[in-house]
């Protein structure tokens, strides 16, 4: 059931960021922040939904000094969340890279882009695809493990909520604050049983 719920919002996630009625493209907003009506996203996010070349979404923020790299979709998606979801790793590399990005900013459901990566790494099991999703996300140190989606459901709580010794094992590497470490600990009790519970070091997880 836990399975099923995540993969509609995923499902609702994707469709709120790639849906475009025939016609949106000309009702463009007046600036360059504004929502379409008709399509719901922002020039930005239409764009990243689009899978647009990266060079070209760069151009767009060249030409448009004004450009909003927080600015949401009328599903309260950032563009980093959008690339998130469409599989941009380059794009989100790219806006993490942005003056004020703010990655703290919940979607309509209440999740970040890191609360996607992950959910899209555990429900496909595609490591090939979403390792490098998520390493981009992890390497900006920017995000709050702890954030809750409006379910209450944590970061952490994804991880462990999913028990896929992978992430553990790709997590294990982000061990910047002892925040980090007592969950890592966490996961490998769940992971292991309770006999596991303790301070985790690097060996113990080498193996995953």
């Amino acid at each position: 059931m836990n399975t099923l719920k995540t993969t509609l919002f995923y499902c609702v996630a994707v469709f709120a960021t790639t849906f475009t009625m025939m016609g949106a493209d000309s009702v463009v907003p007046d600036e360059i922040n504004d929502i379409n009506p008709i399509d719901g996203h922002t020039r930005l996010t239409r764009a990243i939904a689009n899978h647009t070349p990266l060079d070209v979404i760069k151009t767009l923020f060249e030409e448009n000094p004004d450009i909003d790299s927080n600015a949401t979709n009328a599903a309260d998606m950032t563009p980093l969340i959008t690339a998130v979801v469409n599989g941009e790793t380059e794009v989100a590399k790219f806006l993490l890279t942005q003056p004020g990005i703010d990655v703290t900013i919940k979607d309509w459901c209440g999740r970040t882009a890191l609360h996607y990566a992950i959910n899209l790494y555990a429900t496909t099991r595609s490591s090939e695809k979403w390792s490098p999703m998520l390493k981009v996300l992890l390497d900006s140190n920017k995000f709050d493990i702890a954030s809750k989606d409006n379910h209450g459901f944590s970061v952490q709580d994804h991880v462990k909520w999913y028990n896929c010794p992978s992430l553990v094992k790709l997590f294990k590497k982000y061990e910047l604050s002892e925040e980090r470490r007592s969950w890592m600990e966490a996961c490998a009790a769940i992971t292991f049983g309770a006999a596991t519970a303790g301070p985790v070091v690097a060996e113990d997880l080498e193996y995953y």
